[in-house]
């Protein structure tokens, strides 16, 4: 009897794991939708129309631009790349919006810590990596890429073509 009642919970538990239908769920890794060519800013300065159609300002925005491209899609995070790398193109430069693990200040140096646990030092601490208020005039603005060619992050400056890539869960 023990063993019924064993086997029927086992069922229903496995019934209530799959509940959740085509919305995705927790566990399951996200797969490639594409990828979007823009500027540093992804066109959130340098394109005003993007300013008027989507709510939200970088690198929220960067999930509305992904569905908008990719119906049903939102932009990768650092942690997505691990289950999208494969798919991607052999080009370099793939925006990672969420890059940035912690800022320390020590001794007057301003130390960037990134999630792939490189760090950046700096006399002046970039307050954002997102090409906050980029205009072709300030290429000094930066933002962090993943670059295929080596597999590691870096810094770029916002005046060069990023890809950002959009996943779905």
């Amino acid at each position: 009897m023990t063993k019924y009642i064993l086997i029927l919970a086992s069922l229903l538990l496995s019934v209530n794991a799959n509940a959740a239908g085509n919305t995705g769920s927790a566990i399951a890794p996200p797969t490639y939708a594409g990828y979007i060519v823009e500027k540093g800013d992804l066109g959130w300065t340098s394109k005003s129309t993007y300013k008027s159609r989507f709510s939200f300002a970088m690198p929220l925005g960067a999930n509305a631009l992904c569905d908008d491209e990719f119906p049903g899609s939102r932009a990768a995070y650092y942690d997505d790349f691990k289950y999208v790398y494969n798919s991607l193109p052999s080009a370099d430069n793939y925006i990672v919006i969420d890059a940035i693990k912690n800022h320390y200040d020590h001794s007057g140096n301003k130390v960037v810590v990134l999630k792939d646990g490189q760090t950046i030092t700096k006399t002046a601490l970039t307050s954002q990596y997102y090409c906050d208020w980029y205009t072709s005039t300030s290429s000094s603005r930066k933002t962090i890429v993943l670059k295929k060619s080596t597999g590691g992050l870096a810094e770029q400056t916002c005046n060069l073509d990023v890809r950002l890539v959009c996943v779905r869960d």
